[in-house]
């Protein structure tokens, strides 16, 4: 290894040539294999997330961006497996509010069924009355026309005549 790579670690090392080693990627490289903009690696070199092997072309260590990469997966399903959760809880939830809602709707159509039931009971009970009544008037006047069919016919009341006055006739002039 050329003399370039003393004080590091050898996993870094430039090879005699300026030829990078196989331990480390360039900005565009490790974007890609961390699912982030190159610009996003150069924050995270200059932050201390990522560590940079060489800042001209900016080299940042395969190890580091392997390690996380790891972490990046592991919060990736970790937060899948929140979601996940929040998701089955979100249908829970919203199937609890499903059945209030339809058994709320089913209290109401019961309710609605049971004063229904009512007003007929009631209707019923009137029409009954209603019902009683006209049967009665019915047979009251079956019985006013059998005693009429029964009885004899009365005589016609003739209207008394007029003692000697006769009646004036008139003529129609012209006759």
């Amino acid at each position: 290894m050329g003399s370039r790579n003393r004080g590091r670690n050898p996993a870094f090392a430039v090879l005699a040539g300026g030829r990078v080693s196989a331990d480390d990627y360039g900005a565009a490289e490790a974007a890609r294999l961390l699912g982030l903009s190159p610009r996003r690696v150069r924050q995270l070199v200059d932050s201390g997330g990522l560590e940079a092997v060489s800042r001209q072309p900016l080299r940042v260590s395969a190890v580091s961006v392997l390690a996380l990469r790891a972490t990046r997966k592991e919060d990736v399903q970790e937060q899948e497996n929140r979601g996940e959760m929040a998701s089955a809880a979100a249908v829970a939830a919203t199937l609890e509010r499903a059945l209030s809602a339809v058994e709320s709707a089913a209290d109401r159509v019961e309710s609605v069924y049971r004063e229904r039931l009512a007003i007929a009971a009631s209707t019923e009970s009137a029409l009954r009355d209603s019902l009683a009544a006209a049967e009665a008037r019915a047979t009251m006047l079956q019985a006013q026309l059998d005693a009429l069919e029964t009885k004899p016919p009365e005589e016609p009341v003739k209207a008394p005549k007029s003692a000697g006055k006769k009646g004036k006739k008139w003529k129609r002039k012209g006759r």
